[in-house]
């Protein structure tokens, strides 16, 4: 058969007394495959024609060793006396041995099959079983090359693994008359740009068997990953996230998928640890592992993908420490840790210092650290995004070195276990949109300085603290403010007028302080949809400006007693 990379052999029943001696005949046809690509030899002496072309790049190669030759005849004719159904084949010239029942033992030869894979083809019914025999019945298989018996294999196997009769989008899928590449044509291709911006299709050229961007997000898979997917190694690209995976990631498949440059698998269920083996990947750029059930540590191989830019590994069970090799991933953009382990707490180490192109980073809700952050970590003056929400017990001040990361525009320390006075430095990041620091033992007034100076915010956040002093005028010069919430502090003296300025809030919580004096009437200047009003649990006197009343807000006050209040919601 032209182009012929793979050959099928039967055993029958006759044969019984010898299936112990099958396995012996799975790796010496491993070893005739092995010997015949090796010098090249394009032998007719089984019945058979085997061209070698698509294995060298469609070049003739000639031998004429009869030495080699000799032995690899005298091989083969020690097998066919092993096992009559195959001599039977070799002797008519074909694939289709004669057998005496159904009960066959399917033995493969298609290079790079593991033995495992071997094995899972003679279990009726496996994945793999239904994959080759899907393979077999393809009218087209004698005229494929080695890469594409390998991607549809691989493919068919992925299918029957995770159920692929149950998935959202399979209408094109197990084509006979399709290439790969068109499978995906009944995809929700929309999703292939918006996840990684330079992908548009899963194949430079479509009408090919040449597969580069695995994408099944929302599949609806379940079941196990097999490894026969390690047999795609063209791909650059595997996007199987928010299905119903589960077990664990496979650990041999990835060293021969060295071209892979985006994994992800996130929002599945997958457990067991993160195997060492995904950093082989060396061209690794973005790893998502997110919302799994991993467990363990992340491996300190880890600072051998020295090109990754983004390690998602949020809502796990990983354990702790991070390890400080990921200092050595001087490219990382992103790094999102939240959610993560609830034992053994310790130091932030000092190589995170080395990520001085890190842009987000996040241990939200992993409560994790213990003690200040190291000095070192103010040299990520790129960051972006920082998100501390829950990440441990500081149990210190907000350092002064905040004011280097001028590049920040959310700021998240809400139950970070800080106290202390809140630095004037944080005046320097001017563009800081988002600032939340709630749920900690902050104390003193709120800066001036800080409040005249970040005109970007937007949600300016201190709720549950220590704080003391009056609410700064300047504070209503933050025109983009959208939530300002100073609710639970000790602090005193009126509500600013000045705050009737800030016509975008839609969140104004001032309760439980000791706040006095007349709600000012520039509160009714507040107008913004569902806009809402706590005031109570404060001092104050007066009334609800009618403004306020006439936008349908949300408005609670003490109503009942010092404040005259006719659209209140809550009275207190």
């Amino acid at each position: 058969m032209k182009d012929q990379q793979l050959l099928l052999f039967t055993v029958d029943n006759e044969a019984a007394p010898h299936q112990a001696s099958s396995r012996r005949w799975i790796a010496l046809a491993a070893v005739v495959v092995g010997v015949t690509i090796g010098i090249g030899l394009c032998a007719n002496f089984v019945g058979v024609k085997h061209e070698f072309a698509s294995l060298t790049r469609n070049q003739p190669y000639e031998h004429d060793d009869e030495e080699d030759l000799s032995e690899l005849v005298e091989l083969e004719l020690q097998l066919s006396d092993e096992f009559p159904s195959v001599e039977r084949m070799l002797q008519d010239g074909t694939n289709n041995a004669t057998t005496s029942s159904n009960a066959t033992v399917f033995v493969p030869i298609i290079a790079g099959l593991s033995a495992s894979t071997i094995a899972n083809i003679q279990v009726p019914n496996s994945a793999q079983f239904l994959a080759y025999e899907w393979l077999l019945a393809d009218p087209n298989v004698d005229t494929y090359n080695l890469q594409s018996l390998q991607s549809r294999f691989a493919m068919s196997t992925l299918y029957f693994a995770t159920g692929g009769d149950d998935w959202a989008i399979n209408d094109k899928w197990l084509s006979y008359t399709d290439p790969l590449c068109l499978w995906y044509s009944s995809l929700d291709e929309e999703a292939i740009p918006f996840i990684f911006p330079n992908i548009d299709t899963p194949c430079e050229d479509r009408n090919t068997d040449y597969l580069q961007h695995l994408v099944l997000t929302k599949q609806n898979m379940r079941g196990t990953l097999p490894e026969e997917i390690g047999l795609l190694t063209q791909l650059t690209s595997i996007f199987l996230s928010e299905n119903d995976l589960t077990n664990r990631i496979p650990t041999t498949i990835w060293e021969n998928m060295t071209d892979v440059i985006h994994l992800s698998l996130g929002k599945n269920n997958l457990g067991g640890e993160i195997p060492t083996e995904l950093f082989s990947l060396t061209n690794l750029q973005r790893l998502d592992l997110s919302h799994n059930y991993l467990a363990g540590r992340i491996p300190t191989e880890i600072g051998k993908a020295q090109k990754l830019i983004a390690l998602v590994v949020e809502e796990n069970t990983l354990a702790n420490p991070i390890p400080s090799e990921l200092g050595l991933l001087t490219t990382l953009e992103y790094f999102d840790y939240g959610r993560n382990a609830r034992r053994r707490r310790t130091t932030l180490f000092t190589e995170i210092g080395l990520l001085t192109n890190l842009e987000y980073f996040s241990l939200e809700y992993s409560f994790i650290l213990q003690g200040e952050l190291p000095d070192e970590f103010f040299n990520l003056t790129s960051l972006v995004n920082l998100d501390l929400k829950g990440a441990g017990r500081l149990n210190s001040t907000l350092p002064t070195l905040i004011g280097q990361l001028t590049n920040l525009e959310t700021l998240e320390l809400t139950q970070a276990t800080l106290w202390g006075p809140l630095p004037t430095e944080l005046a320097l990041l001017t563009k800081l949109v988002d600032f939340n620091a709630e749920l900690n033992q902050l104390t003193n007034t709120i800066p001036v300085e800080v409040a005249g100076s970040l005109s970007n915010l937007k949600s300016f956040l201190l709720c549950n603290n220590q704080l003391t002093g009056s609410i700064p005028e300047e504070l209503g010069g933050m025109s983009l403010l959208d939530d300002l919430h100073l609710c639970v502090n000790e602090l005193t003296g009126p509500i600013p007028a000045s705050l009737g300025q800030l016509t975008l809030l839609t969140h104004l919580d001032l309760k439980g302080n000791f706040l006095s004096g007349q709600v000012p009437d520039e509160l009714g200047q507040l107008t913004a949809p569902e806009l809402k009003l706590e005031i109570q649990e404060n001092s104050l006197t007066g009334v609800v400006p009618s403004g306020v009343c006439a936008t349908g807000a949300f408005v609670a006050a003490d109503c009942s007693a010092e404040v005259s209040c006719e659209c209140c919601v809550q009275c207190f």
